[in-house]
């Protein structure tokens, strides 16, 4: 940047010395301030000087940048060359030069209002009573006038400003008054127009004899009479007794209106007193008669004059309209010309067009001809394809099966040596003559499988270490009806005061499932309670597995719910129902392996049974055999005991929120069902009392109940594995896909009575969709 000369220089000194404002353009924004352009020079503005906080407003939200401000030169030096400026004293100086114009022009008023005072003093000592003076109309007031004569201001009272009903005059209006008052204390005056005018009254004694006949017009009407007006300034006074045939009971009101002209007789005059006193020339019934005429005759008039503006008004209206029409006529023969040529121009343009367009749409049809012979060929490799794929899963499957042979053979083997180890344990027990700890109930001694497994099976198969979905864990406890059962316990160290009776008891029952799986199996299995059969497909009970590697175990579930239009038709529909789907599937197979084949069987079965909705898919993803990491139950008991936190919290944010959540926190799940009143005694609305217990039972409740059983399984039994034979008394049944027929060959089962009977279902595996009778996670069910 080069250095500004020594003239120029002294011109920036002098703004600085005297502090005088210069607008600067604000370029970009550093560390420390903004970079302006101060008269063509580039200077600095500090980021304290610049009433921005740089700290709090980011770089790209600083609007400063771009835009014209006002600066002060604060510092400035020649060599080497340094300018510095600033926003916020520029600020400080123009307010000290506002405040300063402020105290001017206070101060040029007060002087303006003692010169005007002055001026009043010495006009109002010019003047006495009765002098006649000129001045405008200020304004007008209630009931009065304030006129401007000089720098005086003169009041004149609406009576003053003539005889008779004067208006008010017009703001501007020059007008000569009299001075009627002085007052020097206020250095005001008060006048009267009507001075200036001869008094009505002195003549009217001759203008208006005794017994003289007139017209006059009714300006007033009260209850005692009629005030009529002779000529401006002078009104007479028809009492009701002076009108020929007016009875007590007449109301005035009703046959007399201010403006009518009514004929009088003079009675009385009195000048001095400005009294007259006059009757009614005619009688009150042919006044009626009158009066009707003289309304007609002034409606005659009003209509007559509103014809003759209207007359005045359509004549410069057709004036004008053949004015236009003639210039309107001249603009469209000329457009008319105009169009004729545009219109010829365009029939040779739509000749080319129709030329054009014949071309390509000939181009167009070989172009649609070559994509349909595309397509052909596309559908043909499509085709080619598929096949190829499905042979493909095909061979998959068929690998999958024969490695899961393979592993349930190994498994199968391992199975015979852990029993030969059991028998080599048993035989060193024998020979030492010592015992030894019966180890944790999850461990599987062959010796409590059996007494177990006894009563139910004919085989040693079935009483092996098995595995069950977390999900299926979970629903065993569900399943189990809690009438009559009074578990004991604790469900977590740290209270949680909102769960009900069934919430604890469910708790409590899978805390027992984990840790004493054995002895809650086998007590518990008389208490399962039995499904219902709401979906479209039926399956057999729940299974347990070998492994964790089976496929179906690891499956997403698919079923259809029946529409409630078939319910309502009776069981005997729900299974017509069932048994036409069944045929629909075993004629075409694929219909579960894609989904888009269902589309047009849905559209049938609506046809069929006649039904405005097609049934509703559920799609229900399977929770699987993955199991907890058992060193992660420091991280589950904290999450366990935030979510108690944020309950109590919650429960105690509000007093209504105290009130709600210790009245119904236990019951919070009705807040979801809407024709269950909630009685809840606080001042809110039952939709909002409704939000808050949602709120409460989403987020807390349910979240603590999932972490609860969680928590269960990691700490007792993470493997989910139970007792086989306890598993079948219990209503599970072995997997197909893990046990072969060689497995269960010679076993005998005897299923209780609780077995659910209508369990139904189908699964979904993650790469091809087969139609396939296992358990479903639905919460309708049992299992």
């Amino acid at each position: 940047m080069s250095i500004p000369s020594r003239p120029y220089f002294s011109e920036l000194q002098l703004h600085c010395n005297n502090k005088l404002i210069v607008e600067a353009k604000v370029e970009r924004r550093n560390s420390g301030g903004y970079t302006v352009q101060v008269l063509g020079y580039e200077g600095f503005l500090p980021g304290s000087h610049s009433l921005v906080k740089m700290a709090v407003v980011s770089v790209e939200e600083d609007k400063l940048v771009g835009t014209t401000v006002g600066i002060v030169i604060i510092e400035i030096s020649q060599s080497p060359f340094k300018l510095v400026v600033s926003r916020k004293i520029a600020k400080e100086v123009q307010a000290e030069q506002i405040a300063r114009e402020k105290l001017a022009r206070q101060i040029a008023k007060q002087a303006e209002q003692e010169s005007l005072l002055n001026r009043r003093t010495e006009e109002i000592k010019t003047l006495i009573l009765g002098d006649i003076i000129e001045g405008h109309v200020l304004y007008n007031g209630d009931g009065f006038t304030i006129v401007r004569a000089g720098s005086l201001n003169a009041r004149i009272n609406k009576l003053e400003l003539g005889w008779g009903d004067i208006p008010y005059p017009e703001p501007g209006h020059i007008l000569q008054i009299v001075i009627t008052r002085i007052d020097l204390d206020r250095l005001a005056l008060e006048a009267s127009v009507r001075l200036l005018s001869p008094n009505p009254w002195l003549d009217a004694d001759k203008l208006f004899p005794k017994g003289k006949s007139i017209l006059a017009r009714i300006k007033n009407v009260v209850k005692f009479g009629l005030f009529a007006e002779l000529r401006p300034g002078v009104d007479c006074l028809v009492h009701r007794s002076a009108i020929i045939g007016c009875v007590p009971e007449t109301d005035l009101d009703v046959h007399f209106n201010v403006g009518d002209q009514i004929p009088i007789v003079i009675e009385q005059v009195s000048t001095d007193q400005r009294k007259i006193s006059a009757r009614c020339a005619i009688e009150l019934e042919q006044w009626k008669t009158l009066s009707l005429f003289q309304q007609r005759l002034f409606e005659s008039q009003r209509e007559v004059v509103a014809l003759e503006d209207r007359f005045t008004s359509l004549s410069i209206e057709n004036q004008r309209l053949s004015e236009a029409f003639d210039i309107q006529k001249q603009e469209d023969e000329y457009k008319i010309e105009c169009l004729t040529t545009d219109l010829q121009n365009a029939n040779a343009q739509l000749t080319t067009a129709k030329r054009a367009t014949h071309e390509q749409l000939e181009s167009l049809k070989l172009q649609h001809q070559q994509s349909l012979d595309a397509e052909v060929r596309l559908r043909q490799q499509l085709r080619m394809k598929l096949a190829t794929v499905e042979k493909q899963l095909d061979a998959e499957k068929e690998a999958r099966n024969l490695a899961s042979e393979a592993h349930r053979n190994e498994l199968t083997k391992q199975g015979k040596k852990l029993k030969e180890v059991q028998g080599q344990l048993d035989q060193a027990k024998e020979q030492l003559g010592t015992q030894i700890e019966t180890p944790e109930p999850t461990t599987w001694a062959p010796e409590e499988l059996t007494q177990v497994a006894a009563p139910y099976t004919e085989n040693t198969v079935a009483s092996l270490p098995v595995f069950i979905t977390f999900s299926n864990s979970k629903q065993i406890t569900n399943a189990i009806e809690f009438d009559k059962l009074n578990l004991s316990g604790e469900v977590y160290p740290v209270n949680f005061p909102y769960l009900n009776t069934l919430e604890r008891q469910q708790l409590l029952a899978y805390k027992q499932l984990c840790e004493y799986p054995n002895h809650f199996l086998s007590s518990m299995a008389d208490r399962v309670r039995k499904g219902s059969g709401n979906m479209l497909f039926a399956s057999k009970a729940p299974a347990f597995h070998k492994t964790y590697s089976c496929e179906f175990a690891l499956s997403n579930y698919i079923n259809y719910s029946i529409p409630e239009e078939i319910k309502k038709r009776g069981k005997e529909a729900e299974e017509e129902f069932r048994e036409w789907f069944a045929k629909k599937l075993e004629q075409n197979p694929r219909y579960m392996e894609k989904p888009l084949l269902m589309e047009p069987l849905m559209v049938e079965c609506m046809q069929h049974f006649r039904l405005s909705s097609p049934p509703r898919p559920v799609n229900i993803p399977n929770s699987g055999l993955i199991p907890v990491d058992g060193q992660q139950l420091s991280v589950l008991e904290k999450q366990i005991e935030q979510v108690i936190i944020n309950a109590a919290a919650f429960a105690n944010s509000s007093d209504d929120h105290h009130k709600i959540i210790g009245r119904l926190g236990t019951h919070a799940y009705k807040g979801a069902k809407k024709n269950e009143r909630v009685d809840h005694g606080t001042s809110l609305t039952d939709e909002e009392v409704r939000t808050i217990l949602i709120k409460f039972d989403n987020n807390y409740k349910k979240v603590l109940i999932t972490l609860l059983h969680t928590y269960y399984r990691s700490k007792f039994n993470n493997q989910l594995a139970f007792d086989g034979a306890l598993l079948i008394a219990f209503g599970f049944r072995p997997c197909h896909a893990c046990y072969t027929r060689a497995d269960l060959n010679g076993i005998t089962i005897h299923l209780p009575h609780t077995t659910p009977s209508s369990v139904l279902g189908t699964v979904t595996r993650a790469t091809r969709s087969t139609l396939q009778y296992e358990e479903d996670d639905d919460n309708d069910l049992p299992f």
